[in-house]
């Protein structure tokens, strides 16, 4: 279950049915005047593993107001459009912007990619190039949403992040805040 403050309070949607798993046992079975003594399972195959459906619980909270907050929980994001994606650890950084303009920024990143949203700098010692996130402002003023650690900066270190948005004004409006990371799977 994932809670969305922009749901109506306790409306439901089954964003992923579950789907029940299938397992092929073996066993040898020992009958006496037809009926059965002894079972001894002798093997067992998962022919297919069980999922667990995502339902998005509504609080009616509407905390976010911007109609554009993910629901989270149990290590899965539903967000807005309806996408799931699972993550398997977070952490809280303190996140800043940047933009190509910025002194000694460009278009190219550190791994060669062109800047574009969904970029982060990151101190490659703390979150390994290519890593793939899930980034929410702890105001919930910004969901900056999926994105991949591909660049750093000489300011970047240890639990921060810098977060590419295309323009100054971008930048100075979302200025300097804390913010929740999803590692996504």
């Amino acid at each position: 279950y994932c809670y969305d403050a922009d749901l109506a309070a306790d409306q439901q949607l089954v964003m992923v049915p579950g789907q029940p798993g299938q397992k092929q046992i073996t066993a040898d079975v020992t009958y006496v005047n037809r009926q059965e003594t002894q079972r001894n399972v002798v093997a067992e195959t998962v022919l297919q593993q069980p999922t667990n459906a995502v339902v998005v619980v509504g609080t009616g909270e509407n905390t976010v107001g911007n109609g554009n907050a993910p629901a989270i929980g149990d290590g899965v994001i539903v967000t807005a459009d309806g996408q799931v994606l699972t993550y398997s650890a977070t952490a809280v950084f303190k996140a800043t912007a940047y933009t190509h303009t910025d002194e000694g920024c460009d278009m190219i990143t550190a791994t060669g990619t062109t800047v574009h949203i969904g970029t982060v700098a990151v101190d490659p010692k703390v979150i390994p190039y290519g890593t793939r996130m899930f980034i929410v402002t702890n105001d919930g003023a910004y969901v900056y949403g999926i994105s991949t650690a591909e660049d750093c900066g000489a300011a970047i270190k240890g639990e921060e992040l810098d977060l590419y948005f295309p323009t100054d004004p971008e930048c100075w409006e979302f200025g300097v805040r804390m913010a929740t990371i999803y590692f996504l799977d």
